[in-house]
Parts: structure tokens; C-alpha cells; sequence
């Protein structure tokens, strides 16, 4: 037995290891599964044969070598997901599996026969390990879901086997693309990641730490920096170990060995026997094909579908001609087809294809073509909408949404009427809004503040855009957070802040990278830091902290009910005296009509000061009864939604931040736990300082409350530490009741987790 793994073969005797494995433990035969590389290939393979059969091309549409040289392969699931299939792509990961474990997957169960390992942690989303210990006879038990990790996890007498990425068996779990990389692990994995970390020595196996692209800590690996256990780490001679990795190795008794497993294991003493057959890859290639047409003949997506995909694809490979040549071929078949009468059903299934026809005519600067095939798809989307259908209502909102997007940048950048793209961005975050619809939202308020400073520039747009930014990162939303760098970068240069803008840069590159749009950002990046060095040292600043704050004139506000200029406006000030005298019905009539007439007006600064004040006039109602009357909380919740509408038209977020913490108490009065939390994480999103918003502490119990009514245990503990933290921060938002019962609340969790 080798000398060189005298640390691991010590905690292997005291059954103090748990094994951390990749994907590189399955490749092997007879398992024999794809690389994600192959795997994502296989995809985007199929996706190009039914595109090209659709356009009677006789010729492959996605050749694997401009692939492999354009993207990332971390990228394509992504893109997969949000321009083709959504959630009904994460049953393909069932092709990721094989009913024939290997000898790497056997020798973890005979480890854990032995009593020498405690625990597995993998990335995998395959059962082989399982299969494994089924045919040895060893007991194992088995964490994938997010409820099973909720609770504080005991190692128990049974090896244990962690699947932090979920598993083929429920495909509803897993995580697979940026998006949900980029938001982390959810907090209690890592919590019980870093307990299991702190009390063992910890081997790595067939593991790239690709995952660390995402964060330095996606894994938390560090937790070895502040004990003495170790990690030993194999490494394939021939394979690739993130550059992240290789900062590990300042953590004591971190050490990485070249070797093959093969290698590795006759160096430890350690045997398996068992037949090597090869899986067929013919096998895996009818699979891919059956999973693929199954997908398609499943609602979700078509060979239109499949079109468009492609057509993008070469456009973020920068091969414009090859996506034109698509184009012209996809519109000749629809004429022929069609007659450019197309049946509704058929109409439907065109939204994602017209829009990515519009894409590309504004990327060529063809505006009116742009706007004839945007125009096609807001129309068809627009007459799913007057259906009336909830489940369509949602869904074709976010198609209206994502249509007004991009008509309001062909505007922006092709036609340059400004007027219009504000109007097309403004009903895009609306619409998103009310949809519920983060991903939309973001994209168009990106725009909206950029034209809101386009005139003038000023730094308080950093503060907006940071604002954004963070619920671009609640959400993993990538390509927007990539976006947000460049503006930044942009204002930073403008008013000659060079530090600020050659580490956003840097950051910025980092993220690039994992883009599936990275060629076309990295251009647009160079350019900025050929920007940066042009800045004289002498312009070299301090970067200020401004703010979202809105200042007001204390002596014009009405005091409890809206915290406007009101009383600047001869109807607020009547409404306010007759309110003095007690006269409250009065005053509410007063309020209403000026909320009319303003709103004929198209005046919406002063439309949202008194429907605001109505708010407050009904929230007054409430206080004192029994959590209120059901009635007047609907009448809030929808002066509250129009509320949020003028906001967002006036591109206020500063008032859109109390809007969303009020719109979240009313959800939570109504048992609209979900709808609540969305509201309180938007909120908290888009402000993090009580200094300007002390309603965001007691939005910190409302997100709390909420996770707590659904199962969401850790999250309900993060937000309940959130307010006790802000509490002692900022004691005179003390509120006892509140206190009382978020303490009430952590004692329960504390005896859950």
C-alpha cells in the first residue's frame, strides 16, 4: 500500500471519510455513460435534424465542431431551457443514467461494507451508486429531494448518500443550468454540506470542480481552511481540475494526485470483481432520439420551435450569414405552407420562431422586417390573452412580455425612437409584473433606466441598476447580470472611476465565459477596457454611495396614510381636513375622484400620490380589526397593483420597494404564501438599507412567515436571523409583537432543523 495516502488510509481506519464523486466515475464500461459534453452535443444534434428535415435541408444544420469552439458546454443547457423546452427539458436527464454500474460504483459499496467510509456526496444525477449497493446487499440511505435536506442531517449507522444536483428519479429536482448554478446551492445543502466537512476527512473522485465557475464556494470547500481533516484529491492524468481548484491547496493537508482510479485503487489494496460488458452506444443514440421526438410531441415545443433554436445558435456564434441563409429558407417554407394565412392552432406554435426572425432583421439592421415579425407574434400572443384562459393568460403575458422587449430594442437601437421603446419596455415590465415573471422584468427595466439617464447621465443609475442586478441573482438570471456590468462599466468610465470599472471588467470576463452569448459580450467587453485605459490617471475617484431614496418635504405629507407631497395638491389638502374632522367617508370620496380625474389625465405622478393616499385610507380601515376585512384587503391589493403599474412607468423604484412589502402582507392575510414571498424577495431585492425603507424589516418577517407555511424551514430561519439582525441594527423599528413571535418562530425551526 502506497505511502503517499498514509492521511487518507488513517481516516479510512477511524471511518472518518466521506467521498466526494463526479461525473468521471460513471464513463467507465460498462456503465459507459456520455460526457456532458457528448450528452448536450446529442441534444442540440437532434434539435438540428428536426429543423432541417422541417426545411428539406439534406445536410446536418449543427456542425459539433463550430459547437465545441463557440460555446461552453455549461451553457447549451441554459439555453436549451429558456429558448425551447422550459421545464419539460430536465426529463431528457434521464438518459444520463444506466442499469449497469461499474467497478468505481462497487468499490464505493464494498468501502462502505468495510466500514470505511461514512458518507457520498455527488453531482450525479444517475442511480448507479444506488444499483451498486442494491447488489451488494449494503444499506444506504438516499438524500435528492429539498425536503430531505431541510432538516439537520445525522450520519447515520448506513452509509448515506447526498445528490446535491438531484436524481434521474424525479427529474423535477435536479440542477443543471447556470441559472440555477449562479443562485448556489440552496442554503440548507450547504449548511449540512458544512457540518459533514467540519467532522471528516474528505476524498475527491471523478471530479473536474467545474461548479466553481459559479462561485469560489459553490461547494464549500473552504470549511477545510479552519480544520486540520484534509482533503485528498485524484485527479486523471489526462483530465482537466478548474483553475478554482487550485486555490484549494492553501488549505492544510490538501493534496492533489495524478492518477488514474484504475491506479489509484491498486495502490489502496482495493478489488472488485465483476464482468466488464459495453453498454451499446446505438443503445444510447435510439434513447436520445426517442426522448427528443417524445419531447416534441408533448406540447411544449416543434419542429418551429427547433428552427429558431438554431437560427440563434449561429447568431451567438457570430455566423450571421449562415443564420440568414435559415431565415430565407424558414420563410420560404412557411409561404408554402401557409399562404401566409396560418391557422390559429398552427399560429401558436410560431411565437419563439417569429421572434427570433425579428431577433435576427435587428441585429441586420432591417428595422420594418424586425417589427412585421415582432408585430406577427404580439398578435398572436394578444389573441391568446383575450381568451381568457388563466393558465394561457400567464404564459401568453410572458410571450407579450418577451415580443415588447424586443420591438422596444429595435426601437432603441434600429429606428432610434425612443418614445416607443420606453412605451414597449414600460408594458413589457408591467406585464412581467403582473405574470409574475422575474426573467422579463429585469430585461426591460434594464432598458428603462437606461433611457431614463440617457439624457443626463448620473451615478444615481448605478444604484438602480445594482438594485436590478440583485434580483437578477435571486434568479440566476446570467446574461442580464452580464448586461447590468456593462452600463455600469459605462457610467464608471464616463465620470472617470477606473478602479470601479477595471475590476467590473475582470468580474465581468469571468461571467462571459459561462454565456452562451459570450462571443458578442467579450467583443463589447474589449472595448470597454480599451475605454478604461484611455482615462487619465489624474480623473481616478472615489466612487460615492448613492441612493434609491426619494426625498420629501415633511411638512407636505399626510402623516400614517401616504407619505406624499399631497397636501402640495389643493384635493389632497381638502381630503386631509375632512379626514381631521373625523370626516373620513368624505375624505375618501375626495381621494377617489382626484384618482379619477388624474387618470383621465394621463397624469400618472399625481394618479399614483392619491391612489396611494386611497391605500392608506383603506389600510387605515383595517388596522384594529380582525386581520380586516377580507373585502377592503382585496380593494387594497388592487390599489396596490395599480399602484406598482404607475411606478413602473415612472421607472420609481424607490416607491415600487414599500408597494411590493404592502402587496406581500396582503397576499400573506389571504394565505397566498407563495404569492407573499415572491413579493417579500422582490422587495428585499430591490432595497437592503432600513435607513431608506424601514419596511423591509418587517418584510424580513413576512418572507419568514411564508417560507415557514411552505416547508421552506432554512429560508424561513435566514429571513427570521435577517430581521433580528436589522432589529439590533436599527432598534427604534422595534415592534414587540413582532419580535416576540419571530423568536417564537426560530425556537420552532431551531427544534426542526
Amino acid at each position: 500500500m502506497s505511502g503517499e495516502y498514509n492521511q487518507l488510509i488513517q481516516y479510512l481506519d477511524k471511518k472518518e471519510v466521506v467521498v466526494f464523486v463526479g461525473a468521471g466515475i460513471s464513463k467507465a464500461a460498462p456503465s459507459t455513460l456520455p460526457s456532458w459534453w457528448e450528452y448536450n452535443f446529442s441534444i442540440l444534434s437532434e434539435i438540428g435534424n428536426i429543423a432541417a428535415k422541417a426545411l428539406k435541408i439534406n445536410q446536418e444544420l449543427l456542425q459539433k465542431d463550430e459547437i465545441e469552439k463557440s460555446v461552453e458546454v455549461v451553457s447549451i443547457s441554459e439555453f436549451f431551457v429558456h429558448y425551447i423546452a422550459g421545464d419539460a427539458y430536465f426529463p431528457l436527464t434521464s438518459l444520463l443514467n444506466s442499469s449497469k454500474p461499474n467497478h468505481n460504483h462497487y468499490i464505493l459499496a464494498e468501502l462502505s461494507k468495510s466500514n470505511k467510509i461514512k458518507a457520498i456526496i455527488t453531482t450525479n444525477f444517475d442511480t448507479l451508486i444506488e444499483q451498486a449497493f442494491t447488489e451488494r446487499n449494503e444499506p444506504l440511505n438516499v438524500y435528492y429531494r429539498l425536503n430531505d435536506f431541510e432538516k439537520e442531517i445525522e450520519l447515520e449507522k448506513n452509509c448515506c448518500l447526498f445528490k446535491i444536483h438531484g436524481s434521474v428519479v424525479d427529474t423535477a429536482t435536479i440542477i443543471d443550468t447556470v441559472s440555477q448554478k449562479l443562485k448556489g446551492l440552496d442554503r440548507a445543502k450547504t449548511y449540512n454540506l458544512k457540518k459533514i466537512f467540519r467532522s471528516y476527512h474528505l476524498l475527491v473522485v471523478g471530479f473536474s470542480g467545474e461548479d466553481f465557475s459559479f462561485d469560489q464556494n459553490y461547494i464549500p470547500f473552504s470549511v477545510y481552511q479552519s480544520n486540520e481533516l484534509g482533503v485528498t484529491w485524484i485527479k486523471h492524468p489526462t483530465g482537466k481540475v478548474h483553475e478554482s481548484v487550485m486555490k484549494l491547496v492553501e488549505i492544510p493537508n490538501f493534496t492533489i494526485h495524478e492518477t488514474t482510479l484504475e491506479e489509484f485503487y491498486l495502490q489502496m489494496g482495493w478489488k472488485v470483481t465483476m464482468n466488464v460488458e459495453k453498454n451499446s452506444r446505438g443503445e444510447y443514440k435510439d434513447n436520445l432520439h426517442k426522448c427528443i421526438n417524445s419531447l416534441v410531441r408533448n406540447n411544449r415545443i416543434n419542429k418551429w420551435s427547433c428552427i429558431g433554436m438554431c437560427i440563434q445558435l449561429f447568431l451567438y456564434f457570430q455566423n450571421r450569414s449562415k443564420a440568414l441563409e435559415i431565415a430565407l429558407r424558414t420563410e420560404e417554407v412557411l409561404y408554402e405552407k401557409f399562404h401566409n394565412r396560418l391557422p390559429f392552432s398552427d399560429r401558436n406554435w410560431l411565437v419563439p420562431l417569429l421572434d427570433t426572425l425579428g431577433y435576427l432583421y435587428n441585429l441586420l439592421d432591417n428595422g420594418e422586417k424586425a417589427l412585421h415579425y415582432y408585430n406577427q407574434s404580439l398578435g398572436i400572443s394578444n389573441a391568446r390573452i383575450s381568451m381568457m384562459r388563466d393558465i394561457d393568460i400567464q404564459k401568453s403575458k410572458v410571450n407579450t412580455a418577451t415580443t415588447l422587449n424586443s420591438i422596444g430594442l429595435v426601437h432603441l437601437f434600429t429606428t432610434q425612437n425612443y418614445n416607443e421603446a420606453l412605451k414597449n419596455f414600460t408594458n413589457a415590465a408591467i406585464l412581467s409584473f403582473e405574470a409574475r415573471k422575474s426573467i422579463n422584468f429585469i430585461l426591460a427595466f434594464i432598458r428603462i433606466i437606461f433611457l431614463k439617464y440617457s439624457k443626463h447621465l448620473s451615478l444615481y443609475a448605478v444604484c438602480e441598476y445594482e438594485a436590478i442586478k440583485r434580483l437578477a441573482k435571486q434568479i440566476g438570471f446570467l446574461d442580464a447580470i452580464i448586461e447590468i456590468n456593462l452600463y455600469e462599466i459605462y457610467l464608471f468610465i464616463h465620470f472617470g472611476y477606473k478602479n470601479e470599472a477595471t475590476n467590473l471588467i475582470k468580474d465581468n470576463y469571468a461571467l462571459i465565459e459561462l454565456s452562451i452569448k459570450k462571443n458578442s459580450f467579450t467583443k463589447t467587453s474589449d472595448n470597454f477596457y480599451k475605454m478604461v485605459n484611455k482615462i487619465k490617471k489624474t480623473n481616478v475617484k472615489s466612487l460615492p454611495d448613492p441612493t434609491l431614496y426619494i426625498p420629501i418635504e415633511p411638512g407636505l405629507i399626510w402623516t400614517d396614510i401616504c407619505d406624499r407631497e399631497i397636501l402640495s395638491i389643493p384635493e389632497g389638502m381638502e381630503a386631509y381636513k375632512y379626514y381631521c374632522n373625523n370626516e373620513k367617508n368624505i375624505a375618501k370620496e375626495i381621494v377617489q375622484k382626484a384618482v379619477e380625474k388624474f387618470k383621465s389625465e394621463n397624469d400618472w405622478i399625481n394618479e399614483e400620490i392619491f391612489v396611494t393616499c386611497m391605500e392608506g385610507l383603506m389600510k387605515d380601515e383595517i388596522i384594529g380589526t380582525d386581520n380586516g376585512n377580507k373585502e377592503t384587503i382585496r380593494t387594497r391589493e388592487k390599489l396596490l397593483l395599480r399602484a406598482a403599474e404607475l411606478q413602473i412607468k415612472m421607472a420609481y423604484l424607490d416607491y415600487l420597494v414599500a408597494t411590493t412589502a404592502k402587496l406581500a402582507q396582503c397576499y400573506y392575510m389571504f394565505e397566498q404564501y407563495e404569492e407573499a414571498l415572491y413579493m417579500s424577495e422582490f422587495c428585499l431585492c430591490l432595497c437592503q438599507n432600513p435607513v431608506e425603507h424601514g419596511i423591509i424589516i418587517h418584510t424580513c418577517a413576512v418572507a419568514a412567515f411564508s417560507c415557514r407555511e411552505i416547508d421552506k424551514y432554512s429560508s424561513a430561519r435566514q429571513y427570521a436571523l435577517m430581521y433580528i439582525d436589522f432589529i439590533k441594527k436599527y432598534p427604534q423599528n422595534f415592534n414587540c409583537y413582532m419580535s416576540e413571535n419571530i423568536n417564537e418562530l426560530l425556537d420552532e425551526l431551531n427544534s426542526l432543523l
